[in-house]
């Protein structure tokens, strides 16, 4: 006849892990830093992305999230990132700061000066200063 049943074993080594073993997750040292930002010119907190040439803006289509919206200098042209490209966004006339008239102003006209009257003991003050008292 077989004898009595042993003591339990040891436990086993970590290096033959098993269905009932447990295991404990080590950190590993931190990955490379990741990809350079998208370049071109701060559009500040307006949302808008501004980028140098339409180029640029195609090889960073992957980059860009949808909805992103996006001014390519050289065009001077408008676009939205949607699914699969851009679109762009047809914008109104253009208005020039160089000072040059479009044929378009309008006079306008200084307002009224109106003159109050003073008070004949009213003194005249041309500045503020101090009054010193002994």
């Amino acid at each position: 006849p077989p004898g009595a049943p042993g003591l339990p074993g040891p436990p086993g080594s970590s290096l033959f892990p098993g269905p009932h073993r447990q295991s404990i997750a080590v950190p590993g040292p931190p990955g490379p830093p990741g990809p350079p930002g998208i370049p071109g010119v701060s559009g500040g907190s307006s949302g808008v992305t501004v980028l140098q040439t339409y180029h640029t803006m195609l090889s960073l289509a992957r980059r860009l999230p949808e909805g992103a919206i996006v001014l390519v200098l050289e065009r001077s042209e408008l676009f939205v990132r949607v699914r699969d490209g851009f679109r762009k966004i047809l914008l109104g006339q253009y208005f020039s700061f160089n000072g040059e008239g479009q044929g378009n102003e309008v006079a306008v006209e200084q307002p009224p000066i109106v003159h109050y009257p003073r008070e004949p003991r009213e003194p005249i003050l041309l500045h503020h200063e101090p009054i010193l008292q002994p």
